[in-house]
């Protein structure tokens, strides 16, 4: 299989030797089955269990390498600002939705299109597309624009032109202008998940992360809703009610 090379689109120093040499690993396994991402996959909540459920308190940065303007906004962060009834039926943006405690629907919608349906997000997906189109004109989404390549039976997607949203659950953000590279790696009846974000504006080197998925069967049972908004008396869960 040939070697895979790890691109940056943003100046920084050289992307980590241990990323290139786990990805070159993983690839060099003989444990590999055909690379088939269709089905139904949970999320295996092993590592930053904190980090990736209710968040870790306001000014928990360990492991981000972000500067002055990205701690700024985060210290700004309400969580509780999630239940106010003009925020409830907002989704995670694509740069920290896929470390969320979800399980995902995965389909190739045609030749050219995956899709990964996203269980609890009221019917939102990513679609990654196989021909190289560019992002189309209009402001960025929640999702950003992804486009994948197949390099041997790994998927490789990039992601641009995403929603200011955050890559932390505490408010750590990224801008509009970062870009995500994904590496999708099936081996057996998992797939390991790394994630490289290259931000410009909020970022002093790129933030590498993993996480894993397990497979389910075709019966498994799983929850897909629209958005209904709740007034939370007092204003919020477990608030005073006056």
């Amino acid at each position: 299989m040939k070697a895979i090379q790890i691109k940056s689109s943003v100046k920084y120093s050289q992307t980590p030797s241990i990323v290139v040499s786990f990805i070159s690993l993983l690839l060099s396994s003989n444990l590999w089955a055909q690379a088939d991402f269709t089905g139904y996959w949970e999320s295996i909540m092993h590592e930053d269990t904190l980090f990736r459920t209710a968040g870790p308190p306001i000014g928990e940065y360990i492991g981000l390498p972000i500067n002055d303007a990205a701690k700024a906004i985060a210290e700004k962060w309400d969580p509780n600002d999630g239940y106010k009834p003009e925020n409830q039926c907002k989704m995670h943006g694509a740069a920290y939705i896929m470390r969320s405690p979800i399980r995902i629907f995965i389909e190739n919608e045609d030749d050219a299109t995956i899709s990964i349906k996203i269980e609890l997000e009221m019917g939102r997906e990513r679609k990654i597309y196989l021909d190289g189109r560019t992002a189309p004109e209009g402001p960025p989404t929640d999702m950003g624009h992804s486009v994948g390549v197949w390099e041997g039976d790994m998927l490789t997607v990039t992601t641009t032109n995403m929603t200011e949203k955050y890559v932390r659950r505490n408010g750590v953000p990224n801008s509009e202008q970062a870009v995500m590279t994904e590496h999708f790696v099936r081996h057996s009846d998992y797939i390991t998940l790394i994630s490289i974000i290259e931000d410009p504006v909020y970022l002093t080197e790129p933030l590498v992360r993993s996480v894993s998925y397990r497979k389910r069967n075709d019966e498994f049972k799983w929850v897909r809703y629209d958005c209904e908004v709740y007034e939370w008396p007092g204003g919020m869960p477990g608030a005073p009610v006056e």
